[in-house]
């Protein structure tokens, strides 16, 4: 559930990026890590499953980008 909720929640934000219209990809694919990445979290080498969102629309602006993964 909380991932389909993610999902829309990604779809919807990339659609009201583009307000001239334009293309949204969602792609899947299984990647592995074989070294730990520290980014928001710490990932531990592994098998993962990768979920791609993208859109044409303008990007997030830059002092909002240190807070998207903030509660609403």
């Amino acid at each position: 559930a909380a991932l389909t909720k993610a999902v829309i929640n990604l779809t919807c934000n990339a659609a009201e990026a583009m307000s001239q219209g334009g293309t949204i990809r969602i792609a899947t694919e299984n990647r592995r890590l074989d070294t730990t990445l520290k980014r928001y979290e710490q990932i531990n080498p592994g098998q993962y499953a990768v979920l791609t969102v993208e859109d044409q629309g303008g990007g997030i602006e830059p002092e909002d980008l240190a807070r998207i993964f903030e509660p609403f």
